[in-house]
């Protein structure tokens, strides 16, 4: 289906096998190659120029710099597709659909209506609006890539989000439900297959675990709350993760848990693997890419609402509010006292469902269900 493939900073295969030795910054850029021919691919440096400079300044200057040079990153990304769609003339006659990241589309998408293709809008967090309530924020959906973010969410034809908590916070915010198509992103099968759910002894300590960016909006002050009210009990308590700028807050990790920086994506899906319950209390998100992991990796899952799982209640693991250390601890206490919930087999159950659920299969159908459905 694809007749153009427009990013930022891409490498051919050759150039990201190069840049694959040149440490890690250098095995991240390589591992944005997927494999598209490269007449197909017309890569936007500039704009992910400014984005580069706008992390080493956030680092160095504080967020308001991060945030200017953000939404100019946007604007310039935005301004070389509204290029490139106009050159296409004669080169993707046939091209219908217009599919782009929401923030990144503005002029290009009116680019891409006066050509007659139908704009799809992809959008992979809460709505703006719904992130300034949650964090308190009011002044965030002015600031930075947001006011671009909700005038393509406003402006496209249809709208992709990742999960029902984001369309549902969509529609508290005025965007209409009939709009809005849900294609839950894809665990990668490659790392699946490194999966290996282990045979667990009733008898062996229960291991517990927090893994991600450690931040406000995805709970791990819930976590260590709820760590802190049980004490050790016994169990393993871990914590894998880095803190985020302003969060540094790792006086608070209790002594008895473990804490490990951000792993490497291998190890930490061996880490997954040898996970018992994995909590993730997040207060806004898209769809969690960790919590997926995990649930394929066969660990029972707490979490929230909010996170966008496809976790199933009671089944998988337990759906508990978010701002609840208590709910958290019931939920860890709960699994403790149930050896059935242990077994091999449920791991091996809730593993194969995360699976079927999130594969490459599963997301084309709900992406072409929102290129084909009539609106």
């Amino acid at each position: 289906m694809l007749e153009a493939f427009l990013t930022g900073t891409y490498l051919n295969p050759r150039q990201a096998r190069l840049a694959a030795l040149l440490g890690a910054r250098g095995r991240r850029a390589s591992e944005r190659s997927v494999g598209i021919p490269d007449d197909l691919v017309t890569a936007m440096n500039a704009a992910e120029g400014l984005h580069q400079v706008a992390h080493v300044l956030a680092k160095r200057l504080g967020d308001g710099y991060f945030h200017k040079f953000e939404a100019q990153s946007f604007k310039s990304y935005s301004r070389s597709a509204d290029r490139v769609l106009g050159g296409l003339d004669g080169k993707c006659d046939t091209s219908r659909i217009y599919h782009f990241r929401a923030g990144f589309g503005g002029d290009s998408v009116v680019a891409a209506r006066n050509r007659g293709m139908l704009t799809v809008c992809d959008h992979s967090i809460a709505d703006p609006r719904e992130l300034a309530i949650v964090l308190n924020d009011p002044l965030l959906p002015g600031r930075g890539i947001w006011p671009s973010v909700l005038r393509d969410i406003e402006t496209a034809d249809r709208v992709l989000v990742n999960s029902g908590y984001v369309r549902e916070s969509l529609v508290a915010h005025g965007v209409s439900l009939d709009r809005i198509f849900v294609a839950h992103t894809p665990v990668e099968m490659d790392l699946l297959r490194h999966f290996e759910v282990p045979e667990r002894s009733e008898n062996a300590r229960v291991s517990v675990l927090f893994a991600g960016t450690l931040e406000y909006r995805k709970g791990v002050d819930t976590y260590l709350s709820a760590a802190r009210a049980m004490g050790e009990s016994g169990l393993e308590w871990g914590l894998v993760g880095d803190w985020s700028a302003g969060a540094e807050q790792g006086a608070a990790v209790p002594s008895f848990m473990t804490h490990r920086g951000k792993l490497p994506r291998r190890l930490l899906m061996k880490t997954l693997a040898s996970t018992d319950v994995f909590v993730f209390p997040s207060r806004a998100e898209g769809s969690a890419r960790i919590v997926a992991e995990a649930l394929a990796a066969g660990c029972w899952v707490v979490t929230t609402r909010e996170a966008g799982s496809v976790v199933r209640d009671g089944v998988d693991g337990q759906i508990v509010s978010a701002n609840d250390p208590d709910a958290v601890r019931r939920a860890i206490s709960m699994y403790v006292k149930s050896p059935s919930l242990r077994l091999a087999k449920r791991r091996r159950e809730s593993a194969a469902y995360a699976q079927a659920s999130l594969s490459e299969d599963a997301y084309l159908g709900s992406v072409v269900s929102a290129y084909e459905t009539s609106v």
